[in-house]
This record gives C-alpha cells, sequence and structure tokens, in this order.
C-alpha cells in the first residue's frame, strides 16, 4: 500500500491500463474494453493476470481482487473501481496511524 504517495487518478490507472494492454496486444485498445473481450486481441485469462500485475507495479497500488468482481466492466470502470478502492484502503490504514 502507499502511505507516502498519493493515490494515482482514475485517468492515470486508465492510461496506464490501456498502456499495458496495448502492448501486450500489439494494437491499441479501446477504453471501452472489457476484460472478458481481451480475449479477442489475443490476451487470455493469464495474459489478464499479467496486465493486472504489470498495473500494480508501475502504479504503485493494488488492485483489490473486489475490483475484478461482478459485471463485466470496462477500463473506465475498472480504473474508477480500483481508484475508489485504493482511496477507500488510504484512509483505512491513515486512520489506523493516529
Amino acid at each position: 500500500m502507499r502511505s507516502n504517495n498519493p493515490v494515482p487518478t482514475v485517468d492515470m490507472i486508465e492510461k496506464t491500463f490501456l498502456k499495458v494492454i496495448s502492448d501486450l496486444a500489439e494494437r491499441e485498445i479501446a477504453p471501452t474494453a472489457t476484460l472478458d473481450s481481451l480475449k479477442e486481441v489475443g490476451i487470455d485469462s493469464l495474459g489478464v493476470f499479467q496486465v493486472i500485475c504489470e498495473v500494480e507495479q508501475q502504479m504503485g497500488i493494488s488492485i483489490p481482487e473486489a475490483a475484478l468482481q461482478g459485471e463485466e466492466v470496462d477500463i473506465t470502470q475498472l480504473a474508477v473501481r480500483i481508484y475508489e478502492l485504493n482511496v477507500s484502503n488510504e484512509l483505512k490504514l491513515l486512520a489506523t496511524q493516529r
């Protein structure tokens, strides 16, 4: 968890996801793409796991499993979920440090 750095913005998370996915797929990916639809561009479940790990590493955040569950969401919606969960976790961490 990031204790000294601010949580990246939704835009930063979305752009990082799109770059990592585009690099892996070797083609541009739209923000409306879903993780499930990545199979169509040759990214299987292991590839999705690689994308998630790479985004976590590049952004210095954790992507909670809760962000990946539920109805099919696009990359923009996923970035919002990840941002919200990381902000929530950061607030909990700050509360325990007081």
